[in-house]
């Protein structure tokens, strides 16, 4: 903007624009502009105002109100789904798969609305054609080429992304699952600079977890039957494990109590894990 323009004023969302005059511009730091209210209703008022509530030039006020209207109409409409499991989940696989880097995050993070600013990108990262996304009444493309499309599509792309990168996913799920029971027992220790700080108890990660947990089994689901039934058979193999392993741990024991101390040592030899390892490992699972 250069001093002289007549520009859009915006305090606060939903205020009606207001006519404004570029006086000058400030020196200081956050950055202000000088402004002459010129509507009548504000008799002359001058002010100083930050950059981002001048929104648009007066010229194009009409245009950019039109706009405006477009994404809120989407906003609306996914509104419905905003802070849920669903919404939650589409978010977790878009940023852990790389999918974020072609959007405007903050729409799918916040509004759960897909917003795709980079579409060569987004298309050949998922195989979809970013204008078969545009199937609801108040979708659009805006000015800048921008892809705008409320929950369902959204929704759509993260069960593709969620295919395609389903084994993955689901590995982390699985990580994340033993880092649960852990913490469910033991509570997590984090970096903290005060030392009475620093410690999360065993009921609070509970139930942050178990909020977490929700919006995994979306992703679960999304991943398809097939890669779901892998992570069950690993859960259960793990389970094996474990109980072998508590076996194994249990007799030899009763072979060193019995006297047969060498008997025992080639058993650990043959096991490959010292046993007080595997102890202590069966140990911090609940």
């Amino acid at each position: 903007m250069d001093v002289g323009e007549v520009w859009a004023y915006r305090a606060r969302r939903g205020d009606p624009l207001a006519r404004v005059a570029v006086m000058r511009f400030g020196t200081g730091r956050p950055a202000r502009v000088r402004v002459r209210f010129l509507d009548d209703e504000f008799e002359g008022k001058e002010e100083w105002v930050p950059p981002a509530r001048l929104k648009v030039a007066w010229a194009d006020a009409e245009r950019w109100l039109a706009q405006e209207q477009r994404w809120l109409r989407v906003q609306d409409a996914s509104s419905v789904v905003r802070d849920s499991a669903e919404h939650e989940a589409s978010w977790m696989v878009l940023e852990r798969v790389g999918v974020e880097e072609f959007l405007i995050g903050m729409e799918s993070y916040r509004h759960a609305v897909l917003a795709i600013r980079d579409v060569a990108g987004f298309e050949a990262a998922l195989g979809l054609v970013a204008a078969d996304l545009t199937n609801g009444d108040g979708d659009f493309v805006d000015e800048d080429g921008a892809v705008v499309a409320a929950w369902p599509a959204l929704r759509e792309v993260a069960r593709r992304a969620a295919a395609l990168h389903a084994d993955d996913l689901l590995g982390e799920f699985d990580r994340e699952r033993q880092r649960w029971e852990q913490r469910a027992v033991y509570g997590e220790y984090y970096r903290s600079r005060s030392p009475d700080d620093g410690y999360i108890r065993p009921e609070i990660c509970v139930e942050v977890d178990a909020e977490a947990a929700k919006a995994w089994e979306v992703i679960r689901g999304w991943c398809g039957a097939d890669a779901g039934g892998r992570l069950d058979e690993l859960g259960a193999l793990r389970a094996e494990v474990i109980r072998l392993g508590t076996l194994v741990e249990h007799a030899i024991d009763a072979l060193r109590r019995g006297g047969a101390t060498a008997y025992a040592a080639e058993v650990e030899r043959e096991l490959g894990v010292p046993v007080e390892l595997l102890r202590r490992s069966n140990r911090q699972r609940p």
